[in-house]
């Protein structure tokens, strides 16, 4: 992110916290990433117009959209029409900490999509789901399921999504909060060696609650990310998604394994939206590629 860039969010009329112009974390990303993070913060205008630049020349691969819902039940109309002011249609919608009333009926809103999704089971707080479009080839894939434990306790979701030729993995977490980083960390690593060696590009989507802003500060906190990049995970939401008049905070998060994309020409664009269906930004990931030029003269 540039300096343009971080001094914009002051002009909306958000906090600004000193964390903007002195991010260690997306600093580390960017310094380790082989792929240029293209990462914003947008209003629905400025992210219409980087579409529509992107649009011009690239086509999208594939496309997710990423918030906490805060209950889909209670947000599920704002949701609906947050994503009426935007241009892209997204290729998938996870939704996190969607609890666990009036899912079927509410999902209906959602018609063009299928709905997959885990609820707690302890509990009606928490849970994840999933809306892809129904011009998808979609399979879920179970045996990738973690298992939810008294120390560890986590909604997901897996499924295997075909656009066209492109085959992806894509997993959709909620962690519950104020648990044990390493207790996850353990289970969820054995996970992502799993998926890297299956070379299947995979996205992974959620709010994780744990805050990546700690990366350089909180033990823990360093051997989970250490843990995505020894794995080849990258992940691509790099500055605060939720943010008060007292703190800032990247505790919903994207990651991405390119597995075989490594050997295509692709361009990765990320980044939050500026929006109050709830009180975390919700955060996108687009996979795009150049429009082959036709050879063909007249």
């Amino acid at each position: 992110m540039n300096d343009a860039t971080i001094d914009n969010i002051g002009t909306k009329g958000y906090p600004v916290s000193d964390m903007y112009k002195s991010n260690r974390f997306c600093d580390s990303m960017k310094s380790i990433a082989d792929l240029d993070l293209n990462f914003k913060y947008n209003t629905s205008d400025e992210f219409n117009k980087q579409m529509s630049n992107l649009i011009a020349i690239e086509s999208v691969n594939i496309s997710v959209f990423h918030v906490n819902i805060r209950s889909l039940n209670k947000n599920d109309s704002k949701l609906y029409n947050f994503l009426l002011t935007l241009d892209l249609v997204f290729d998938v919608i996870v939704l996190s900490e969607i609890l666990d009333y009036n899912l079927e009926l509410s999902s209906k809103l959602f018609s063009d999509y299928s709905f997959y999704y885990d609820s707690c089971t302890s509990s009606h707080v928490g849970g994840v789901g999933v809306l892809v479009k129904n011009n998808l080839i979609c399979n879920k894939l179970d045996n990738l399921k973690i298992e939810s434990t008294s120390k560890s306790t986590v909604e997901n979701v897996w499924l295997e999504i075909l656009n066209g030729k492109q085959k992806y993995i894509l997993g959709a977490l909620y962690r519950h909060p104020n648990q044990t980083t390493d207790d996850f960390n353990e289970i969820f690593s054995k996970r992502l060696t799993e998926l890297r060696n299956s070379h299947i590009p995979c996205i992974i989507a959620g709010d994780i609650n744990i805050d990546l802003c700690k990366y350089s500060v909180h033990n823990p906190t360093t051997d989970y990310v250490n843990s995505l990049i020894i794995n080849n995970f990258l992940p691509v939401i790099v500055m605060p998604t939720r943010i008060t008049e007292t703190s800032a905070s990247i505790i919903d998060h994207i990651y991405y394994y390119e597995g075989i994309n490594g050997k295509r020409d692709l361009t990765t664009t990320s980044g939050n939206l500026w929006c109050d269906v709830t009180d975390h930004l919700p955060n996108y990931f687009i996979i795009s590629e150049k429009v082959k030029k036709s050879n063909n003269r007249q």
